[in-house]
């Protein structure tokens, strides 16, 4: 049985057991919510933002959803200028083809304090297709991994201080 965009299939399911009501499953957009990494939803030509949660909100120094929703990519975070996030994200559009970063250091605007705070993430720009193969827009997941970046630099230089005191 196909769900419909009413959710017709799943309310008979419910009424045929009436214990699976109690049971409601959360919608995507709820999982997505609440998700431990950072979700951005571009759309259409000019990858308007649509959709972001909570931690992309967070993660980007924003206070706010709408400091995001209904910008473009560019308008919304001006502050990546140079940092080749645009034209990462550009490329995904032009190519059709994924975007992977393994620990991409990024800069961010921190709105509340003013300040340029850099974190690093992995991250994937997967582009949305339609059945034609048209863009519909791009969908980022990103995980922040600053903390763990930050505390693997400084052992590594207390490793290298400890190694050039020891040969001293």
């Amino acid at each position: 049985m196909a769900t419909t965009p009413s959710g017709t299939a799943q309310k008979e399911r419910q009424e045929a057991n009436p214990a699976a009501s109690r049971f409601e499953q959360p919608s995507v957009e709820a999982l997505l919510a609440h998700a431990p990494a950072a979700i951005v939803l571009l759309s259409g030509p000019e990858l308007r933002c649509t959709y972001v949660n909570e931690m992309a909100v967070h993660v980007t120094g924003r206070v706010s959803a709408e400091q995001l929703l209904g910008f473009t990519f560019r308008e919304g975070l001006p502050e990546l200028e140079g940092t080749g996030v645009y034209e990462i994200v550009e490329d995904v559009a032009r190519s059709r083809q994924p975007f992977r970063g393994r620990e991409f250091k990024i800069p961010f605007l921190q709105f509340e304090t003013g300040i340029l705070a850099e974190r690093y993430f992995d991250f994937v720009c997967q582009p949305m297709l339609d059945s034609s193969g048209t863009l519909n827009g791009i969908f980022i997941h990103a995980v922040d991994l600053t903390d763990r970046v930050l505390s693997r630099k400084a052992l590594e230089t207390s490793q290298e201080r400890l190694r050039l005191a020891h040969e001293a």
